[in-house]
């Protein structure tokens, strides 16, 4: 999917939303963000946003590391859902019980005012951490 944005921003709160679930034996992120957000964070007013530039952006921004494990991420084709995208990433098959959470994340930071919400879903309990640029690693420990 290729979509071509020309403009600015035209919202007032710069949020995106991290949700962190378990699936059986993988992790699953589910990244909401703002388009006008993924153009201000690429400083430029016209962007043609493909699968591959979000991925690499998210890649290059945000880590997780499940029991002191960097995971790689396989993403779902990304989804337009009114003014946000929508994009699943995926850990590959997890062979331990979680005993901690490592998250690093500067994903449209450099935007001021911007934060991330990170939500996780996992044993039967939800936790949610707000990440800004003075927060961009969180340690969730099970």
């Amino acid at each position: 999917m290729s979509l071509l944005f020309i403009g600015m921003s035209s919202h007032d709160i710069q949020l995106a939303h991290f949700e962190i679930h378990q699936q059986k034996d993988k992790l699953i992120i589910e990244f909401a963000i703002d388009y006008d957000d993924i153009l201000s964070a690429h400083e430029g007013s016209n962007i043609e946003l493909k699968d591959e530039l979000l991925q690499d952006y998210i890649r290059s921004n945000f880590s997780l590391s499940i029991n002191s494990i960097r995971q790689e991420l396989s993403f779902e084709n990304m989804k337009i859902n009114g003014d946000h995208i929508n994009l699943i990433g995926k850990t590959s098959n997890l062979d331990q019980a979680i005993t901690t959470i490592d998250i690093e994340n500067t994903c449209l930071l450099n935007i001021e005012g911007h934060s991330n919400i990170v939500q996780f879903s996992l044993y039967e309990k939800k936790r949610d951490f707000l990440m800004n640029k003075d927060r961009t690693s969180i340690q969730i420990t099970y």
